[in-house]
């Protein structure tokens, strides 16, 4: 969902952001990767994973999905960010919440 605000006191009535008919979905973390390209990592709750999106077109562009799931596991909860010390590397930790073990990508 989202909304627009210029003063975060009154706010546009919420509107769906992404809605797919088949695939209810949780867990949205969109990251710039400058100008008008972004890419988003988004939980299916049907599947339980996570997948990856990108556009080169702005937050209201055409988005495209990237490969297929990003770990073959239960996961949710993406957060995604560039890497401070080496330019063009991004770090994607997920919550992998039915084992005990750490993924590295």
């Amino acid at each position: 969902m989202y909304a627009h605000t210029t003063d975060f006191r009154t706010f546009t009535p919420a509107q769906p952001y992404i809605a797919l008919s088949n695939r209810p979905i949780i867990d949205l973390n969109i990251l710039p990767l400058g100008g008008s390209t972004f890419v988003r990592f988004i939980k299916d709750e049907n599947a339980l994973r996570i997948w990856m999106e990108r556009s080169t077109t702005g937050l209201w562009g055409t988005w495209t999905q990237v490969g297929s799931w990003l770990v073959d596991r239960v996961s949710e909860g993406p957060l995604s960010f560039e890497d401070n010390v080496t330019p063009g590397l991004v770090h994607v930790f997920l919550d992998v919440y039915t084992t005990a073990q750490v993924s590295v990508f």
